[in-house]
């Protein structure tokens, strides 16, 4: 597995990542909408970021963090695929 920052290159796949899991299988479907509009910048706020997940050159995951200062973080989205849950 490789995690990187987040590149334009994998958009497509990390909105689809993000549809399967949130809206299809915990069914915010209300988010689909904000998915599809996904722009990066919103995930990155006070410095932080946004990494991928990738195996096989496939986006398996996603989690982006907000910099609060003081070398601490908060976790503002954390995805997996349902199929990569509890591997290590």
């Amino acid at each position: 597995m490789n995690i990187i920052e987040f590149s334009n290159e994998y958009r497509e796949e990390t909105i689809q990542l993000l549809i399967d899991v949130a809206v299809h299988e915990y069914g915010f479907a209300e988010w689909k909408k904000f998915f599809e509009i996904f722009e990066n910048e919103f995930y990155i706020e006070n410095n932080g970021n946004c990494w991928l997940a990738i195996i096989d050159e496939k986006v398996v995951g996603t989690i982006s963090l907000k910099n609060l200062g003081n070398k601490k973080g908060e976790v503002k989205n954390l995805y997996v695929h349902s199929e990569y849950r509890k591997k290590r």
